[in-house]
């Protein structure tokens, strides 16, 4: 199990590093303050700390910005970089950080691939100084708990002292992007005066788009036998259950997700379903025995299920190609179980007699969890909806200690986007 869902994860993640590129519109400023206008790569916020990948024209060739060659970039009523030198874990390193707000006092934001995070903020004189929150431990006798520091409350009281009104909101001021933007600006229209410019470029940030709708799928689930020498069901060794075609329906949820990576999103799906498997089992000799058993062994499943995804989006104009992997959960609503052994004897190689036995104990179990793959294609030309397509591969575990499964499915999905 953990192989598969390490190998997802390098697969999803080799996707998003090396899948196609989204330019946009933009600048960068070189060491020696020209202009150079082109097209930028808009990645995650991650990537866009550590290097600019820019390109003249849209046909020309890439060049790669760190942040020891220019000074900012900047996308078109978009993300504004610099790059900066930051004590970052004992270690100088020079970034570009983001510019969130350029006023009185600048604020500026920092984040890794580890997803450690940073706000900065610098004054008039250009002192920098990094906002932290981080944990305490305290002990009273016996009792151990920790308590979080607050720190970054006392740096904004010191650099907003001539501010009363801010000073005063600052035991109010969380760490986080939109709270440290608003009380920045507070700041700011406090003690400027006529002529002081305070710019948000937040304010032209990507907002979250969400969509929802409904679901159909066309599936068919095959099992695969776990060899144990604890199997107390000899009938069912090397069984081959085959399950013909069977339809699902639901409705899903999807939430694109601007602050990892404007092309990925989150996707839930809760899905109904009933289908059929049956396998022909023969553990006997003819020639070597005057008994033949033949196991005739079915199952009827109603099932509701829950998947959970992270879908990467091929930047197309209006065909987006898509990969996804995620997780899923099906609980069985419904079961019914039967497993017929027919028994034959021979005499002399000719039919003496027959007799059938019915046993439906069920061997299943109500749950079963597993890891998904798929690819698939939206539509995007379409107004406010969506239409897409998409093949997935579910590899589970949990539906009996004695079997997998392994479900392939087409859905269409018809959605609406806000």
């Amino acid at each position: 199990m953990k192989k598969i869902i390490l190998a997802c994860c390098v697969f999803m993640f080799s996707i998003v590093g090396y899948s196609q590129s989204d330019y946009r519109k933009g600048y960068v400023v070189t060491m020696n303050m020209d202009t150079i206008h082109g097209f930028i790569n808009f990645r995650g916020k991650s990537f866009n700390a550590q290097s600019c990948h820019f390109k003249k024209e849209r046909t020309s060739r890439v060049i790669v910005y760190t942040p020891d060659q220019i000074r900012s970039y900047k996308f078109n009523n978009g993300k504004y970089y610099i790059a900066r030198e930051l004590q970052l874990n004992y270690e100088k390193k020079k970034v570009f950080v983001e510019f969130l707000v350029d006023g009185l006092v600048d604020l500026f934001y920092y984040t890794n691939f580890v997803h450690d995070e940073y706000y900065l903020v610098e004054n008039n004189e250009g002192e920098l100084y990094k906002l932290t929150n981080d944990d305490k431990n305290i002990y009273k006798g016996s009792q151990h708990y920790q308590k979080s520091s607050n720190k970054y409350k006392g740096v904004l009281k010191y650099l907003f002292r001539d501010a009363e009104k801010t000073r005063k909101d600052v035991d109010h001021v969380l760490l986080n992007r939109k709270s440290l933007v608003k009380i920045s600006k507070k700041y700011h229209n406090e003690v400027c005066v006529p002529g002081d410019v305070c710019i948000d470029y937040t304010e032209t940030k990507t907002q979250a788009t969400y969509s929802f709708g409904l679901l159909f799928g066309v599936a068919s689930t095959s099992l695969s036998e776990i060899k144990s020498d604890e199997n107390p069901y000899v009938y069912l060794e090397d069984s081959d259950f085959k399950s013909s075609a069977y339809s699902s329906f639901g409705f899903y949820y999807k939430r694109s997700l601007p602050n990892w990576n404007e092309k990925m999103f989150f996707e839930s799906r809760v899905m109904y379903a009933s289908f059929k498997q049956s396998t022909t089992n023969d553990h006997s000799n003819v020639n070597s025995s005057p008994i033949r058993d033949v196991y005739q062994v079915d199952a009827e499943v109603s099932s509701l299920g829950l998947d959970l995804l992270l879908k990467y989006e091929f930047n197309k104009s209006l065909i987006k190609p898509n990969v996804h992997f995620g997780i899923f959960g099906d609980y069985y609503v419904s079961k019914d179980y039967k497993a017929t052994r027919t028994s034959t004897f021979f005499n002399s190689g000719n039919l003496k007699d027959r007799y059938t036995y019915q046993n439906t104990e069920d061997i299943f179990d109500a749950y079963n969890a597993g890891v998904i793959l798929g690819l698939g294609v939206r539509n995007n030309s379409l107004n406010k909806q969506e239409i897409s397509l998409d093949f997935t591969y579910k590899f589970g575990l949990g539906y009996s200690n004695y079997f997998n499964t392994h479900t392939i499915s087409l859905n269409l999905a018809y959605g609406f986007i806000k």
